[in-house]
């Protein structure tokens, strides 16, 4: 989709980022290619979308597919995620 290839640029571009020091995070193989593709590290969130948590298996599959570095179901786990991010408290 051409609007997320066009927010990230605009991100990076404005704030004088690079990929190396850019973190994304997104449910779709989209935003991860794009990120994947300026060097972020790409979190796939792989959720089931019915009922809200818990591990799509095909969701990951694709976001495997689109190059995330680290899959995870749902932000249930979020005090486990921040640490593998280099983050040490919740914000």
């Amino acid at each position: 989709m051409e609007a997320k290839r066009v927010v990230l640029e605009r991100i990076i571009n404005s704030g004088h980022i690079s990929g190396e020091n850019l973190l994304v995070a997104g449910d779709g193989p989209v935003e991860l290619r794009e990120g994947r593709k300026r060097g972020a590290f790409c979190l796939g969130i792989a959720s089931n979308e019915l009922i809200r948590y818990g591990l799509d298996l095909t969701k990951r599959s694709r976001l495997i597919r689109a190059g995330a570095d680290i899959v995870v179901p749902d932000f249930s786990q979020l005090d486990q995620i921040l640490p593998l991010l280099g983050i040490g408290a919740k914000v």
